[in-house]
């Protein structure tokens, strides 16, 4: 069996979108591995955990180290051993950014070693996204750089992949949004995954972002009406699925997972996964339920 992981590399960004949970401060920005530690910890995954599928994101990775682009591209480089004609050998790789890093010339690097460029897009109105903390400072114009870096991307025969986070903030500007990209001839969208806004026990974003299940539901199937005609594979995970599902690789090298006991759901941190052999160490050792693994976190899994 195959597996997926989804690694956080840097919790550095150079967006400051107001429901990120990511935590910035000196201890976790000094908790990130070095370059070194990252790539000896991919080559890992691949070769003892069976990963075939790597989802690259943040933070913003084009940051990764404190630099721009610099210990990012070596990464992807350091990846491309892992590209292979013979499907079980191939590792397929997903990029998650911002896009702001991601000018032409870098995107020329990432071409035979990258094969899905996703971006977070949470609505096209500018007021929305100024609301947000992704449309302000010196990076402006998210909605114009977001066509321009997708139409950059499709000439370059990427994969197409949006992410947006649903809040009472963007709420009524999502089903623009998809009408949008369901007419769009520009680029094409082949999947697009959409997120309830989820608390991280940060009760001042929870008063601006949290929103009630009834209308996270209500607006996924106005979404889905939307999108009806497209080709587009639609995802959507609401809190309860996020929190049982909870399996990514953090910055410091560890998996952050939940547990669920008599009803009550706990965080948990593994230790540095280069210090596990396997899935089966890692599942004895952390008390992870490794059904939960194989159904969500297998290539071909309910993810």
């Amino acid at each position: 069996m195959y597996y997926s992981i989804y690694y956080m590399t840097t919790p550095r960004c150079i967006l400051n979108c107001g429901y990120c949970f990511r935590d910035t401060s000196p201890e976790s920005i000094a908790a990130e591995l070095p370059i070194d530690k990252i790539m000896e910890l991919v080559t890992h995954l691949y070769k003892n955990f069976n990963v075939r599928k790597l989802t690259i994101s943040g933070g913003e990775p084009t940051v990764l180290g404190g630099v721009k682009n610099t210990n990012f591209l070596e990464l992807i480089r350091h990846l491309k051993q892992f590209k292979s004609n013979i499907k079980e050998d191939n590792l397929r790789i997903e990029l998650l950014s911002n896009a702001v890093n991601l000018t032409s010339d870098i995107t020329e690097q990432l071409v035979g070693i990258v094969d899905r460029i996703t971006i977070t897009l949470d609505s096209l109105d500018e007021n929305v996204l100024n609301r947000i903390g992704r449309n302000t400072g010196p990076y402006r114009d998210y909605v114009a750089r977001f066509r321009e870096r997708f139409a950059d991307f499709t000439s370059k025969g990427f994969d197409l992949k949006l992410h947006s986070v649903i809040t009472p903030v963007n709420y009524d500007s999502l089903v623009p949004l998809a009408e949008y990209i369901a007419s769009c001839k520009e680029f094409k969208v082949s999947k697009w995954k959409f997120y309830q806004y989820m608390t991280y026990g940060q009760p001042e974003k929870d008063l601006v972002y949290a929103i009630e299940d009834d209308k996270y539901f209500a607006i996924a199937e106005k979404i889905k009406a939307a999108l009806k005609d497209t080709s587009i594979e639609l995802s959507f995970k609401d809190n309860k699925l996020m929190t049982d599902t909870m399996f990514n690789l953090l910055h410091s090298g560890r998996i952050e997972y939940f547990t669920n006991k008599n009803g009550i759901k706990t965080r948990h941190l593994s230790d540095i996964l280069t210090n596990y052999s396997d899935w089966d160490e890692l599942a004895k050792e952390c008390a992870i339920d490794r059904k939960m693994i194989d159904k969500y976190h297998s290539i071909g899994g309910n993810r």
